[in-house]
């Protein structure tokens, strides 16, 4: 499982130019792609699938999703920021 992981990352790499890593369990991983493969070129969803779909055999990829960041989702990730802000202001770690 960790070579298979670690196959996954060095695509990941190469084909977006890195990502986060939001989850990760024994057979599911979840990371967050950026939209843009470079500061002015917005990358295709399309594309994404083909890239995914050109290596999901030899990825051992069964399920996948692709998906945009939801508002909500926006919102929230601002909201722990600002927390997290505000802890550190008060001196809370």
């Amino acid at each position: 499982m960790e070579e298979r992981f670690d196959n996954l990352v060095a695509f990941l790499v190469e084909a977006f130019g890195g990502f986060v890593l939001r989850e990760r369990q024994f057979s599911k991983v979840r990371v967050e792609v950026s939209s843009f493969s470079d500061e002015t070129t917005r990358r295709r969803l399309g594309q994404m699938f083909g890239s995914i779909e050109a290596r999901k055999q030899e990825l051992f990829i069964q399920d996948y999703s692709i998906s945009q960041t939801s508002l909500e989702q926006i919102f929230n990730q601002f909201a722990s920021q600002q927390e997290e802000e505000l802890g550190r202001a008060a001196g809370i770690q």
